[in-house]
Parts: structure tokens; sequence; C-alpha cells
């Protein structure tokens, strides 16, 4: 959650899978709410937008692609499609021109208490 409205540097798939999970649950949340309290919670949907928007971008980044080819999105039928196919390649091996490569989770976690 950190990174939630950072757009530069790279996401691994592995970050980017768990906030759209996140960002599932939170949606059926919102629309689970929506029903049964009879109130649009719009304010709280418009919330996750920007961190959405960040993870893919960063997303877009692992893979070697400009924060604009989100925009690619826009394109009806077939944009979906492009960004999707790019969502699930897997990241460029090394650096490149958005950053390092990310570092997994558990690789920043001690094994043992003798790594600490």
């Amino acid at each position: 959650l950190r990174k939630s409205f950072e757009v530069s540097g790279r996401a691994s798939r592995a970050e980017f899978w768990y906030w759209m999970l996140f960002l599932a649950l939170m949606n059926f949340a919102i629309i689970l709410s929506t029903i049964f309290f009879q109130k649009p919670f719009t304010l709280l949907y418009l919330s996750l937008m920007p961190a959405y928007y960040s993870v893919s971008i960063r997303r877009l980044h692992d893979v070697g692609h400009s924060g604009m080819y989100i925009l690619r999105g826009l394109i009806p039928l077939i944009g979906p499609i492009l960004l999707f196919l790019q969502f699930v390649k897997p990241g460029d091996e090394g650096e490149n021109e958005f950053g390092p490569v990310p570092v997994p989770a558990s690789q920043n976690v001690p094994q043992t208490m003798y790594d600490v």
C-alpha cells in the first residue's frame, strides 16, 4: 500500500495481481454496501482509481513500455485485451530504462533469525 500512488519504478506481476485482487474485493464490498444501504458509494470507488492507474503504469514499466501505453485501453474491444496481454507478460530481465528489477516481497523477509 505504501506505493499506491507512485508511478515511477516497476511493479512485478505478483505485486500487480495482488493489488488487482484487493481492488476486486473492494469493488465487491462497495457494490454490496450500495445494495444494502441504498446509497451510492461513488466517492469511495473513485478514490481507488488513482491507485489502479499507478500500479498499472508501474506494471507497464516492468515490461518495458511507457505509462502512456495505458491509453491503449481506451481502444474499443481490442484495447483492454492489449493491456491484459502486457499485464500477464513476464517483466524484463535485469534493469531497464524505468529502473531495477522489482524485488519480490519474499526476498525482503529474513528466512531465519540469523539473517537479520
